[in-house]
Order: C-alpha cells, then structure tokens, then sequence
C-alpha cells in the first residue's frame, strides 16, 4: 500500500511538472522560443514515462515524443525556409552589401548587375546562366532591347556585346557622353537594329554642340550627326537606384537653340535620322521609352503631357493641372512605366496613359524604393497599411483587391506587372527564434493579388529582390552568393 501511495505521489509531482512543461511549450509556440521550448518538452517526458508500466517501453515512448517534438518544427521550418522557389543559381562571388542590384528583365532573360560581379544574364524559366559580360559593370552598363549589352570603363572604351555574350567589339571613346542610360553622363544613350548611339556632348559653358555617332555591330560609323545641344531628359526607368531598368531607347533627343527658347530634335537610332521637331517649353520634364518620347511642359496656369512617336504627337492631355510642389505650380517629376506616365512632386501626383492621354490626380504617391505607403507599378498602385495590402486601378482608381501579407510588410516593390513583398515574419514556430534580420518574401500578381510564393529567408537583411513578372520575384542573397526566383506561376 505504501508503494501505490509512492507510486501516485510520484505520478502527481511529475503531472504537475507537465503541466507546467506544457504551458512553457504553448507559450514557447505562440512566442517563439527554441529554449523554452525544449525545456517544456524534457519536463513533460518524465510522465510519459510513468505513466506506461513497462519501464522500457516507456522510456521508448518519451524518446520518441521528444524526437518528434524536435523534428516536426524542424521539418517545417526548413520548408518554409525554401519556399516556393522555382529555381536557384549561384553567383561567383558575394556581392556587396553596400550597393543595390540592378535587374532588366527583357522576354525570357533577366539580366543582374551588381557593385562587384558583372552582367549576367539568366533564362527565366530554369535559372541556366545564358551569357555573362565581363565589361559591363555596375554604373556603367546598358542593356537594349534586342537583349544586346553596352559595358564602358574609366579608361574610355565602350565594349559592345551580342545577347549570348560574344564580345562584338571594342573601341576608345573619350567624349563627355550625354545623360544617359543610368540618370548620369554615359557615352551610350540609344540602340536600335544593331546600332549603338554614342553621345560626346556637354551642357556645362561654353557649351559646345552634341555630336552623336551610331556604331554598327562590326563597329563601323554607320551615322554621325550633331545638335547644338542633348536635351536633358530621363531614359524611360533607368534610375541609379531604381532595381528595375529597362532597356535603352531606340530614338534620343537633341536641342536645337534658335528661337526663344529652342526645339527638341528626335533622332531614330539606328540611322540618325531626324524624325521630328517640337518647340521646346522653358519648364519640362523630359522621359524616352522604346520610340516613345514623352514631354512634360507647362503651359500657362496649366501643364500638359504628350507623347511622340516617329517625331510625330500621338497623344496629349487635356486641362491637365500642374502638380503642386515646394517649387510652385510645375509638370513634375516624371518617370515611365510600360503603360503609364508618372509626375511627382512632394506626394502629389497624376497619372498619364501613355495609350489615349487621359489622366487623373493621385495623392500620397511615391515611387519604389521599397518603404513608401504607396508604389506605382504600370497600371497598378499598391498601397499599404501595417500588414494590410491594397491595390486599385491606376486609370481608375477602383480598387481591385485587398489582401493580409505574411507579417508586418516592410518593403514593396512593382514592376513587370508582379509584386515583391518583404515582411517581418510571424511565425507559430517554436524553433524560430523571430531573429531580428529575418525576413518573409511573397510574389504577388499584382493586377489580382494572387500570391504565388514564400520564403522565410534567415538573414534576411543580406537580401535583396526585384519583381521580374507577374508572380514572379528575382532575389539576391548578398553572403550566400545565390539568386533565386520565387514564384509557382
């Protein structure tokens, strides 16, 4: 008798510490904490085991509980720490912590640029590395759109490349360039049917005029022509800074300065040809994108956007206000989408189809380095709210859709029609411990706000990413070396 009231003292001492082992277990799940986690699995073995009266299988039954205990969390955080991953490729080398990558994604290639690696070109489908481009580095690199690369170096050479990497030529070229592929002097600021604009131009005094040369893919002068002066103007998205670019144009824009106040010449590039002039405006912004060339100017009280193709208007706004900024009343500052124009000015900002030229106001907006509350993509704008995403019609401003990220969203970048979302990650996991540089990833669509893929990434501080499509993200990890396109589409 004596034994039983041992045997139950000692099951009560050991139920208690279960329970207790059990609290610490849903508390180390609801907060994730791998010590108190493990801690309150050990503490609830004791009564496994007592409570099987063959002591052997008892101890069995506790090793495989705490087996289980450790594997199962573990099993599905490796999973999560996979992700949706379509494919993976390695890089050479780390890249730089200290500067952002630069994407193009032009039909089924994207192409990646970093600080110390240079352009490399990627298949999207399968992640096989298609070409690389040992003088196209960062800064200094243009992509065109026939997937063909322009690389030029501080030793004045510019370096001309097919698509699958073959080396076309190269050649010296110490002219001070034009504002050009990234947002500053470049010598290479067109291409179009094999041909290379190179821009030996100033717009400092004593001004002199612009010459442009078209180089063929033998490097032969196929054209040469000069303005008095390059219109400063911003090539389609190319920014310093943006992550996505896009490929140079096929026209550029020379200033002639007779009149009051000059005219801009558009020139096609593959021919130097003079497709057409416009009066130029004493305030304008200025933006080119494929043949495209857009003009912001004001007119009056009022501004007015229109568009040029082949030198001639194929679109203008109407009774279209200027955007009121720090500066006054002006057009604004303009970027480029595939399908829409932007002009911003301090979060004020309208819209401009770049198909019929109708526009419409937009407060609060800004453009994607990652942090805003609102991300213009082409005809999308994302906005968001803590973990809440939302996204209305850009033309319209319906809102199509509203979804809950994964965690608290810290970044959103839009581009190519995808979304790439950057989270703190809230995850139920006991053997997470929520370290202070992990991040969640998710690729949306961003016209539907299906999500397609995530991505618990551990160091997430060392990563970087850039939507490459609809429901696709192409991401970089700094210290691992690797890139990744999350996405199932």
């Amino acid at each position: 008798m004596q034994n039983g009231l041992r045997s139950r003292g000692r099951n009560i001492r050991w139920a208690v510490l279960a329970l207790v082992g059990l609290a610490g277990v849903v508390w180390a799940i609801a907060v994730p904490r791998p010590v108190l986690y493990v801690v309150g699995v050990l503490l609830c073995l004791p009564l496994v085991v007592a409570v099987i009266p063959r002591r052997v299988v008892g101890v069995l039954a506790a090793v495989i509980v705490l087996v289980a205990a450790i594997a199962v969390p573990k099993i599905a955080l490796v999973a999560q720490t996979r992700g949706d991953v379509r494919w993976s490729a390695a890089l050479k080398d780390q890249v730089s912590m200290s500067t952002p990558i630069n994407v193009w994604t032009i039909g089924e290639r994207i192409y990646l640029l970093s600080a110390e690696q240079p352009l490399r070109a990627f298949d999207k489908t399968s992640g096989r590395l298609l070409a690389d481009y040992p003088d196209a580095r960062y800064k200094a690199t243009a992509v065109a759109a026939d997937g063909s690369v322009v690389g030029w170096s501080h030793d004045d050479e510019v370096t001309y490349y097919a698509a699958d990497g073959g080396k076309l030529w190269t050649k010296p070229f110490r002219g001070r360039g034009a504002i050009g592929s990234l947002n500053m002097y470049t010598p290479v600021v067109a291409a179009a049917d094999g041909v290379v604009v190179l821009a030996d131009c100033t717009v400092q005094l004593p001004a002199k005029p612009c010459r442009w040369t078209g180089l063929d893919r033998s490097g032969r002068t196929v054209w040469e022509q000069q303005d008095d002066r390059a219109a400063v103007y911003t090539p389609a998205r190319t920014f310093m800074f943006n992550r996505t670019i896009a490929p140079l144009p096929s026209v550029l824009l020379g200033l002639d300065k007779t009149g009051e106040f000059g005219a801009y010449v558009v020139r096609a590039a593959a021919d130097g040809r003079e497709l057409g002039r416009r009066p130029a405006q004493p305030l304008t912004s200025l933006g080119l994108q494929g043949d495209l060339v857009v003009i912001a100017e004001r007119v009056g009280d009022d501004c007015r956007l229109v568009g040029l193709r082949a030198g001639k208007q194929v679109l203008a706004t109407q009774g279209m206000p200027c955007v009121e900024g720090p500066d006054g009343k002006l057009p604004g500052f303009l970027r480029l989408t595939p399908d829409r124009a932007y002009l911003e000015d301090s979060g004020n900002a309208r819209t401009v189809s770049l198909k019929d030229g109708s526009w419409r106001s937009v407060t609060g907006l800004t453009f994607s380095t990652g942090d805003e509350p609102a991300v213009a993509g082409s005809d999308v704008i994302i906005y968001r709210n803590g973990s809440k995403l939302s996204a209305v019609d850009a033309a319209s401003g319906k809102p199509l859709w509203s979804k809950t990220a994964p965690g608290k969203v810290v970044e959103v970048y839009v581009d190519n029609g995808g979304l790439l979302v950057f989270s703190r990650p809230r995850l139920h996991n006991p053997l997470f411990s929520g370290e202070d540089g992990a991040i969640q990833a998710s690729s949306w669509v961003a016209a539907t706000g299906e999500r397609t893929g995530t991505r618990l990434i551990r160091d997430g501080d060392a990563t970087r990413g850039a939507a490459t499509g609809p429901g696709e993200a192409l991401l970089v990890n700094y210290r691992a070396a690797t890139t990744q396109l999350l996405g199932t589409r």
